[in-house]
């Protein structure tokens, strides 16, 4: 079996609100395109964690607060930037978005319209 993989993540992702820390990054598999994000609440670390689509850039699981999981959510793009660079090898990490080079709005191409 093999090991699971981490990334600290604790002196990377400093924490916005006291009680809710970020900890540490999980995967097994170097090709999934999914890890496990470990967090604490009031300094105790939570028993399951946010699974992190890497691909989308997305959390795929909620807390149940409404307002503590937006902020979360919010944090996603911080969280992805460290896992990206430190998982990744250097040239596959995607640089920023580009701007889109068309003058004009994409057509269908069934449509031919």
């Amino acid at each position: 079996m093999a090991d699971i993989k981490t990334i600290d993540l604790e002196e990377v992702v400093k924490p916005a609100l006291p009680w809710l820390s970020f900890l540490r990054a999980e995967w097994w598999d170097d090709s999934s395109r999914f890890v496990l994000i470990r967090y604490s609440l009031k300094g105790k670390e939570q028993e399951l964690g946010l699974r992190l689509d890497l691909d989308k850039r997305v959390f795929l699981d909620h807390l149940d607060d409404p307002e503590l999981d937006m902020f979360v959510q919010y944090q996603v793009e911080n969280i992805w930037r460290v896992v990206a660079l430190k998982r990744l090898p250097p040239r596959f990490v995607p640089a920023s978005p580009r701007p889109r080079s068309r003058s004009r709005p994409r057509r269908c191409r069934r449509c031919r319209g």
